[in-house]
C-alpha cells in the first residue's frame, strides 16, 4: 500500500530526494574541480564523485548524532568536513551567483524589494557559501529522514 513517505513497498521518497541532492552536490563540485584543476568535464566528474563519496563518509558521524542514531556522536571532524564540502560547493556556484540578477527571479526580487541590480563580491560570497553549505548537508539530512 502506498503512503505519504514511500513509493511502493520499499523506496523511501526521502532517499530519492537525498540521491538527487547528492547529484546536485556532485555537479557543484564538478564546476569547482573543472576550474581549479583545469581538467576536462569527464575527469572532473570522476574526481567529484570520489570527493563527494569521501565527504559523505566523513560526515556520517555528524548526521547520526543529529538523528540520535546508535553510535552517533558529534564529531568535530564531521563538522569540519561539512564546512569544507560547503566551501567546495560554494566555489562551484560562486561564478554563477553574480548572473542571478539577470534571471527572471532575480529581476523580480530586485523590483519587489527595490534592491541594487548588481551583486557585490561579498554578497556573492555569502550567497555561494549559504547554497554550498545547504548542498553539503541536504543529502545526508534527507537520507536520515524516515
Amino acid at each position: 500500500m502506498l503512503n505519504d513517505d514511500t513509493l511502493g513497498d520499499s523506496i523511501h521518497v526521502y532517499r530519492i530526494g537525498s540521491l538527487i541532492a547528492w547529484c546536485i552536490s556532485v555537479g557543484l563540485t564538478t564546476f569547482f574541480v573543472t576550474t581549479a584543476l583545469q581538467v576536462s568535464v569527464p575527469v572532473a566528474l570522476g574526481v567529484s564523485i570520489v570527493l563527494q563519496s569521501l565527504f559523505t563518509l566523513a560526515q556520517s558521524p555528524l548526521w547520526k548524532w543529529v538523528f540520535k542514531r546508535r553510535n552517533g556522536k558529534l564529531a568535530t571532524f564531521a563538522i569540519v568536513m561539512t564546512v569544507i564540502e560547503g566551501a567546495v560547493n560554494a566555489g562551484g556556484i560562486y561564478p554563477i551567483v553574480p548572473r542571478f540578477a539577470s534571471t527572471g527571479t532575480g529581476k523580480m526580487l530586485i523590483e519587489a524589494f527595490n534592491l541594487a541590480p548588481n551583486i557585490g563580491t561579498l554578497s556573492a560570497l555569502i550567497v555561494a557559501l549559504f547554497i554550498g553549505i545547504i548542498a553539503a548537508g541536504l543529502p545526508e539530512y534527507l537520507w536520515g529522514l524516515e
